[in-house]
C-alpha cells in the first residue's frame, strides 16, 4: 500500500521503495529501475508505460502487470476511483 508522509501533500510511497507523483494527465511511478509515466485522465490509467529517466531497460510483461498494480493501488489508496483503460488491437472497431 502506498501512502503519504504528510496528508494531501508529497509523494505517495510505499514500503517496497517505490513512488508515485502525479503530473500533468499523467502519474509517474519510481522505482529503483528509473520513472515511468503513465497516462492518467478522468480517473482513467492508460497502460502504455514510458521510461522517463534510468538506463534504457525493456520491461517483461510481469513486470509492467507489476507497476500498473502498484500504480492502480496507489491512487485507489489516495481517493480514486482509478481503472485501466482496456487496450484494443489495431484494426479492432469498438
Amino acid at each position: 500500500m502506498l501512502k503519504r508522509r504528510w496528508r494531501f501533500f508529497g509523494k505517495l510511497r510505499s514500503d517496497e521503495g517505490c513512488w508515485i507523483t502525479y503530473g500533468n494527465k499523467s502519474v509517474r511511478y519510481h522505482d529503483e529501475r528509473g520513472e515511468f509515466e503513465l497516462g492518467f485522465e478522468d480517473d482513467w490509467l492508460f497502460p502504455d508505460i514510458l521510461q522517463k529517466s534510468g538506463y534504457p531497460i525493456k520491461l517483461t510483461d510481469f513486470e509492467k502487470t507489476q507497476i500498473l498494480d502498484r500504480v492502480l493501488d496507489g491512487l485507489r489508496s489516495d481517493g480514486h476511483d482509478a481503472k485501466l483503460f482496456p487496450r484494443t488491437e489495431p484494426g479492432e472497431n469498438s
